[in-house]
C-alpha cells in the first residue's frame, strides 16, 4: 500500500483481584459456607487465569489454589474489613455479604477501584415465617425487642428489602 504501519496490542495484566466475604455473627450456617462455596469459585477462577486473589480476613494474603481453599475453609469469624480495601491501590473488588450492617460509608471509604458486591440472604430474611407477637434478636449487636408482626409489617418489611436492593 505504500505505506508503514505499526501493530500495536494491549499488555494483558496478570488479574487482581480483592476478595472479601463477611464472616460476621448474620452469616452464620448455611449463608456463610454459601458465601465461602461462591468466593472460593470466584477466586479460583481469578488465580487460575494467571492471577492473584487477596483475601481480605485479619490481614489480607495473596494466594491462590489449595492455600486459596484452605484459608476460605478456616476463616475466622468477623465482620468484612471494608474500611482497610482503601488501602489497595485501585482495587477490583468482589464483596459477599449480607450487608445487613449499614456498611455505606466503609464502601465509600474503599471505593476508587471496581468494587462487586454480592448479596446473601436466607429465604427466612427473604420471608420471614414471623407471625404475632415475636421476640427479635439481632445477631450483631445482641439487641433484642418484642415486636408484632401482621401482614403490614410484612408488606413494610419486603417494601423496605426492595427499595435497598434496587440501591
Amino acid at each position: 500500500l505504500g505505506q508503514l504501519f505499526v501493530k500495536e496490542s494491549a499488555r494483558e495484566e496478570a488479574l487482581r483481584l480483592h476478595l472479601v466475604i463477611d464472616a460476621s455473627p448474620s452469616m452464620r450456617g448455611a449463608k456463610l459456607e454459601f458465601a465461602k462455596r461462591l468466593g472460593a469459585a470466584i477466586g479460583l477462577i481469578a488465580a487460575g487465569d494467571g492471577g492473584e486473589v487477596v483475601l481480605w480476613g485479619e490481614t489480607p494474603r495473596t494466594l491462590s489454589g489449595d492455600a486459596l481453599l484452605r484459608a476460605i475453609a478456616s476463616m475466622p469469624g468477623g465482620p468484612p474489613p471494608l474500611k482497610r480495601l482503601k488501602t489497595a491501590t485501585r482495587p477490583l473488588a468482589v464483596v459477599i455479604s449480607d450487608f445487613w450492617d449499614d456498611v455505606r460509608a466503609d464502601l465509600a471509604a474503599a471505593s476508587g477501584g471496581q468494587l462487586s458486591l454480592i448479596r446473601v440472604l436466607g429465604r427466612d430474611e427473604i420471608d420471614p415465617p414471623a407471625r404475632g407477637m415475636v421476640r427479635l434478636a439481632d445477631s450483631e449487636t445482641r439487641e433484642v425487642v418484642d415486636r408484632f408482626v401482621g401482614e403490614e409489617e410484612l408488606k413494610a418489611y419486603r417494601r423496605l428489602l426492595d427499595e435497598e436492593e434496587r440501591g
